[in-house]
């Protein structure tokens, strides 16, 4: 077996426990942009394809191959818009691991600024309060601590701030009393895929603030349903020129990524 294949599932694997050890709270803090208490589950979801299709990898699998099997697991098991978020950070991670594997802080920090600006690109409008804001500060952290030792801690740091910060940027947060699902749930799946790296057990989160308040998630949605599709092939359009060229439609939209 490669060394890069064993070493991301063993990260990929500790991310899993810990999204799945989190998902029925990062579920009760889910109230935008939909509240529908489904984040902590499709997060979960999309970790676990990973997870699945690194376990039936070949294993003398190469660096690249690895990195293509991730990526595209990743999107193709992306559940949600949290899923899909995610499935773009591990993009990014990924394009950048590629070529440089060694899983040092240098590359690390380099990996995470990847991933935080392959998530930014994905969504049309970003807003802050959310995962978004969550991967760019780790991001921030892991490139002012690279080289120090101190990097993991750094960025788990950042990440904590980051997602208790979330209610003041984002209202909805703030009138629900909650911190931003997708962010909380990105900070889990960071701590997890941290002890796999490091061959540790899954250390108990901090305590959280304030509990989420029971009837959140009572108001239906307008939109019942969330649909993704995949297009590829030679020839196909820019995301840019698909999105453009949409009939717009205020019960549908297109997301690109």
């Amino acid at each position: 077996m490669s060394g890069v294949l064993g070493r991301s599932r063993a990260v990929v694997a500790g991310a899993r426990a810990a999204i799945e050890s989190a998902r029925e709270r990062i579920n009760d803090q889910n109230v935008y942009p939909v509240p529908d208490g489904d984040t902590g589950t499709n997060l979960a979801l999309t970790v676990a394809a990973v997870d699945d299709a690194l376990r039936e990898a070949a294993g003398d699998a190469s660096p690249a191959e690895v990195a293509g099997l991730v990526r595209r697991s990743a999107l193709m098991g992306g559940r949600g818009n949290s899923g899909i978020i995610l499935s773009q950070i591990v993009r990014g991670l990924c394009d950048a691991l590629a070529t440089a594997p060694d899983a040092s802080e240098a590359s690390l920090a380099r990996a995470l600024r990847a991933a935080s600006d392959a998530a930014y690109r994905a969504v049309r409008q970003p807003v802050e309060g959310t995962i978004l804001t969550v991967i760019r500060e780790m991001a921030t952290a892991a490139e002012a601590a690279a080289g120090s030792g101190r990097q993991r801690a750094a960025v788990l740091a950042a990440g904590e701030r980051a997602v208790a910060q979330t209610p003041e940027l984002l209202a909805v947060l703030r009138d629900a009393g909650v911190v931003d699902a997708g962010g909380a749930g990105l900070l889990e799946i960071a701590r997890g895929a941290y002890a796999g790296l490091y061959d540790e057990e899954l250390a108990e989160p901090p305590a959280e603030g304030a509990a989420a308040p029971v009837d959140h998630h009572a108001e239906p949605s307008v939109y019942r349903y969330c649909t993704s599709y995949v297009v590829a092939g030679p020839g196909v359009p820019s995301s840019r020129r698909l999105r453009d060229r949409r009939q717009p439609s205020p019960r549908s939209r297109l997301r690109t990524i």
